[in-house]
């Protein structure tokens, strides 16, 4: 079963100068890819250049059972930045 799961980062605290937030957005690509065959990605989107505040957002599908080590690699990724959080939102696709 595949769970829906959306990823969200952001640098409103501009903790992160412009060339570590691009790493920090390419570093969570990489981290998905390791995934690959296990995991769709349906959405990826960044604020635009000119924004006052940074984040970018992923919307996944992935197999259910890989959603531990998921947040494991996220948590590390998130650490090594010093960030705060990433929020993950995890659920199941409707559709009406």
């Amino acid at each position: 079963m595949k769970s829906t799961v959306t990823i969200s980062i952001g640098n409103s605290d501009n903790k992160l100068a412009q060339s570590d937030w691009r790493y920090y957005c390419r570093h969570i690509n990489d981290i998905l890819s390791l995934f690959d065959a296990a995991m769709t990605i349906n959405f990826y989107g960044l604020t635009n250049s000119d924004s006052e505040y940074q984040s970018a957002t992923w919307i996944i599908e992935i197999l259910s059972h890989h959603m531990d080590e998921l947040k494991e690699k996220l948590t590390k990724v998130r650490k090594s930045y010093n960030q705060v959080s990433i929020a993950l939102v995890v659920g199941k696709t409707e559709f009406i």
